[in-house]
């Protein structure tokens, strides 16, 4: 019985640890309204932010491929994207949430987003 706790307690850990969840300001880092980006899980390191409404651009050369969390404290949903111009993966960053970490597969692979809508 003590084993079958502690395998409970490790699955719970994990879904835990990969839901996005409202948005809460979790670094401080990032200014009202705008949807950031960060270098490290749990809102680590400020990569660059953004206001709601904006278009798709590139990151910059010191950018790419870094981010492994986001928070939107925006009202609009924002994407990302695996590659360059909008191209590969394109995974949504909702309104009002944030991650504190990216999907495993997905941490450090981020080469463009928009701020108008999600995927």
């Amino acid at each position: 019985m003590k084993y079958k706790n502690i395998v409970i307690g490790i699955a719970v850990a994990i879904a835990i640890g990969t839901s996005t969840t409202p948005a809460h300001a979790g670094s401080e880092l990032c200014p009202s309204s705008r949807v950031c980006i960060y270098v490290d899980e749990n809102f680590i390191g400020l990569l660059g932010y953004r206001s709601a409404g904006g278009g798709l651009v590139n990151l910059s050369s010191g950018a790419i491929n870094k981010m492994s969390s986001w928070e939107n404290l925006t009202s609009t949903d924002a994407s990302w994207y695996t590659e360059f111009s909008g191209v590969g993966d394109c995974r949504t960053m909702g309104a009002g949430l944030e991650k504190a970490l990216v999907v495993t597969g997905y941490n450090d692979r981020m080469k463009s987003w928009r701020t108008d809508h999600g995927c």
